[in-house]
């Protein structure tokens, strides 16, 4: 048996998978004080014991959110002298953060000023030792950071990724005089060029290391009791999942995991149904996170953000994520003005509607006042709504507004799906992709009432919704493969590489990702490599590297103009230009291993064209332009292959509530998903 756990804001989901693919499904609140709690007791309802489970894949929040709510360990930063303000200067731009705001006032450093401790040392660019570690200095800082009960430290010197030898000084001195602190350092990390998001990537790494630590090894032990004897994998933001105890190493490298799953889902998916151009739409609780797939092709950059300032420079899905969930709260802004967000009301106390004390109008109690959402049907019953004071929390902004609950509580929607909107278009036409051409998969437990409405409005090709949608995140857990990547400075001019330079870096590269596949039980059959340079143009301002897959197991000079035209091809498409004859910048050489596991099968849906078992009955329910039409209501799980459905139409599940507009047809295809087409 699989187990498969996607920690969100907002829920759990929980995936139980036999041998057989028949499953075993569970949903219920995170418990943001402690994640684990929420885990440990869906897994003790559904399976008492862990001894039939042989792989557990866990996607998790918690070094995110450590990172966003400002609760992750009391960390010190050593840089090298005359650098301690690194992370106050940053690259000194905006960057879209407030960029039109005068007064806006970016976030403060992870790290504040007085825990920045700075050495006398210095690396030159090329690697010589200039000034090397006086170890007196190190003993004096040990105890600078003993008194100040300082939790982790995080060691990032200049050029140290060309020559670790200061870095490692300090390490070993830390060690050895202060061993139970959380030391990590940029050159055992990552080893690369670009200063500032080098030092911010450690600085994040060593922020959430402690309480990531703390989470892992508690999940561990406490599977442990559950006589778990299987492997215990966490998923990265590269859409890979590597064992626990890696994750412990890098645990920034965990950040967007959930996400990640939702967008390997979805291109397994579409595989299924023969649909390579995908754009992933995953709605839950708390956030909204939009990806690309295209030519069947997730879409991957060098640097992500968590925040204003803090960059993390390791692969990563390209992910555009924004605050808007069931549980993000509406207000009015100084000018009178609806909002929708950023806030969110999380899992506690929840929407108003849930009855835990939520004094804030959201998404979710303005589908219950529409009609869209049952409130003795949510989550299949296991959690009763109260309309009442969902219409209480949506008056007292109405009546500022000048509008009726109603009106309000569709205002609500349309500017919640704006808001999403601006983010789908980011992750297409901002980057030279046609809507159009994209069909939208939708999930998470909002997503579906959101995405029909959305995806007409973006002129796209259709939407399909998965079996589980409130679940596709977990889902796609189970088809993560192992993944370790290899990633080096490289810093050439590309019209004066040497071959056999580049050739040397790969084959490196190679030999580490092979033996670490091969060590943890894979074969040479079930192992792909893929080589990539992360090139630019020399000068470029473009916010990372196209990174650009070589199509050969051998670099030699015959690679050399296809690998230009590659590059060309696609800057062209993602920023509309190209420059001839313009210096191209080799920044960085990388090699990805990917050990293939094994994949669960989808299970086919019995054909049945009627709809009349699954008619539940029919409620009013408010549509745009349409007022309130009486609406028929159905029990997903009794819908088959071949059914149809034509709007207005809402169709409820265990996870999730679907919502079939006026003028539109859905169908049920041969896995269950539910297909609209636009066209």
């Amino acid at each position: 048996m699989k187990l498969a756990i996607d920690t969100g804001g907002t829920f759990t989901d929980i995936i139980f998978m036999k041998d057989d693919n028949k499953i075993n499904v569970k949903k219920l609140p995170s418990t943001p004080d402690d994640y684990s709690k929420a885990i440990l007791n869906g897994i003790k309802d559904v399976n008492s014991s862990m001894s039939n489970i042989s792989f557990f894949i866990h996607g998790t929040t918690v070094a995110t959110n450590a990172i966003l709510q400002k609760n992750g360990a009391n960390t010190a930063l050593i840089c090298t002298e005359g650098f301690k303000d690194l992370l106050d200067i940053k690259r000194g731009n905006r960057s879209g953060f407030g960029m039109l705001r005068a007064d806006w006032i970016p976030p403060p450093p992870i790290i504040p000023r007085r825990n920045r401790l700075s050495v006398n040392e210095r690396i030159s660019y090329d690697g010589k030792v200039i000034t090397p570690v006086n170890k007196n200095e190190i003993y004096n800082l040990v105890n600078i950071l003993k008194e100040r009960k300082i939790e982790s430290v995080v060691i990032s010197l200049l050029n140290s990724y060309v020559n670790p030898i200061n870095e490692q000084q300090i390490k070993n001195i830390i060690n050895d005089k202060y061993p139970e602190i959380f030391v990590c350092s940029s050159s055992d990390l990552i080893p690369l060029i670009r200063e500032f998001e080098r030092t911010s990537t450690v600085v994040a790494n060593g922020y959430v290391g402690p309480l990531m630590n703390k989470y892992i090894t508690k999940l561990e032990n406490a599977c442990s009791e559950l006589n778990f004897n299987g492997d215990f994998s966490i998923m990265l933001s590269h859409g890979g999942i590597v064992s626990s105890s890696s994750a412990k190493t890098v645990p920034i490298r965990t950040v967007m995991s959930g996400p990640a799953a939702g967008v390997i889902a979805s291109q397994i998916i579409g595989n299924s149904i023969d649909l390579n151009n995908i754009m992933s739409f995953d709605m839950g609780g708390t956030s909204t996170d939009v990806s690309l797939i295209s030519d069947n092709n997730i879409q991957t950059i060098d640097e992500s953000y968590i925040e204003f300032g803090v960059p993390i420079l390791f692969p990563s899905l390209l992910v555009e994520t924004i605050g808007a969930g069931g549980g993000t709260i509406s207000w009015l802004d100084k000018f009178g003005n609806l909002k929708s967000g950023p806030q969110s009301s999380g899992s506690y106390p929840g929407p108003a509607c849930y009855g835990n004390g939520g004094k804030f109008p959201t998404v979710t109690d303005a589908h219950v006042l529409l009609g869209r959402i049952d409130p003795k049907m949510f989550l299949s019953g296991n959690k009763i709504l109260d309309p009442k004071l969902s219409k209480d929390v949506i008056r007292n902004i109405a009546d500022d507004f000048g509008t009726d609950v109603i009106e309000t509580s569709f205002g609500i929607i349309k500017v919640t799906d704006s808001n999403m909107e601006k983010t789908m278009r980011k992750i297409s036409t901002e980057r030279g992709y046609d809507p159009r051409d994209f069909h939208l998969l939708a999930f998470g437990g909002a997503g579906p009432m959101h995405c029909i409405e959305l995806a007409h409005d973006m002129n796209m090709a259709g939407v399909i919704i998965p079996k589980f949608p409130g679940l596709t995140s977990a889902f796609g857990l189970l088809f993560a493969d192992i993944k370790h990547d290899y990633i080096k400075t490289f810093n050439k001019s590309y019209e004066n590489v040497d071959v056999n330079d580049v050739e040397q870096v790969f084959e490196e590269g190679e030999s580490i990702v092979l033996n670490k596949l091969l060590h943890e039980g894979f074969t040479k059959n079930n192992i792909v490599i893929n080589r990539k340079f992360h090139m630019r143009y020399l000068g470029g301002f473009e916010p990372y590297n196209l990174q650009i897959p070589i199509k050969s197991n051998k670099y030699d000079k015959k690679q050399i103009n296809q690998t230009l035209k590659d590059f060309t091809d696609r800057h062209k498409k993602e920023f509309n230009y190209s420059l001839e004859d313009h210096p191209i910048i080799i920044e960085m050489i990388s090699v990805e291993g990917i050990g293939i596991t094994q994949k669960p099968l989808f299970e086919k849906s019995k054909y049945n064209t009627s709809t009349a078992d699954a008619l539940k009955g029919s409620r009013d329910v408010y549509f745009d332009s349409f007022g309130f039409q009486n609406t028929k209501i159905y029990d997903r799980d009794k819908l088959c292959f071949g059914s149809k459905i034509s709007g207005p139409a809402v169709i409820e599940q265990l996870d999730s509530t679907i919502i079939i507009p006026p003028d539109n047809t859905a169908e049920i295809d041969k896995y269950s998903n539910i297909i609209v087409n636009m066209k």
